[in-house]
């Protein structure tokens, strides 16, 4: 019976120690960044690449790419910086996109940033396919604790995302579907039946 008694009067002492020690793992915790995902109809896509095609968003002349950073770990009250590294492979500066900062915020109270990338349809820009990579890096306020994942087997890398950009048409995916109906693709023939049938890009 004594057994029973000293059980019950250590238990509740026990149990605020375990719990004093889980707030102190969570109050020290290390805050990390990562590139986030997107769901779309319940499925969550894990990819860390956008292509924008200004030829399949007709009078589209000027646009903005968002692309989402995720934060884990404590949030805070306070604006904090994170640091990004943005690569360009093709394309002028301030004619085809605008450089992006490479110091961003991530607002008071929020677990996601988004970083804005500019980017312009020019004439150069036909027959041309431009990209831009911005890859993650650490600070004093922000780790990498997210590498990657990995799903269905794939790794998939969580702190470099890429952007393809470019203005040309691209065979359009209900086509390749129907191709036993429609045949082969060219833009000679994709334009007249358009002008034919009376349609437009977002018929397609």
């Amino acid at each position: 019976m004594k057994k029973y008694i000293l059980l019950l009067l250590t238990l509740p002492v026990l149990l605020n120690i375990a719990c004093s020690e889980d707030e102190i793992r969570t109050y020290d915790a290390e805050s990390f960044i990562y590139f986030g995902s997107r769901t779309e109809y319940l499925i969550t896509h894990w990819d860390t690449l956008i292509n924008f095609n200004f030829y399949m968003n007709t009078g589209v002349m000027d646009t903005i790419i968002p692309v989402k950073v995720a934060v884990g770990g404590p949030l805070s009250n306070q604006d904090r910086e994170f640091l990004i590294k943005t690569t360009y492979s093709g394309g002028v500066a301030g004619f085809d996109y605008d450089v992006v900062p490479n110091k961003q915020i991530v607002p008071a109270g929020k677990e996601y940033a988004y970083i804005y990338v500019p980017i312009h349809r020019t004439p150069e820009i036909v027959g041309n396919t431009y990209s831009i990579e911005i890859e993650l890096l650490p600070n004093e306020n922000f780790r990498l604790h997210l590498p990657y994942v990995i799903v269905k087997g794939d790794t998939i890398q969580r702190t470099a995302f890429k952007i393809y950009y470019k203005a040309e048409l691209d065979i359009p995916a209900i086509w390749s579907s129907r191709k036993t109906q429609i045949g082969y693709f060219s833009i000679a023939k994709y334009e007249e039946m358009n002008k034919v049938l009376g349609l437009t890009i977002d018929n397609w």
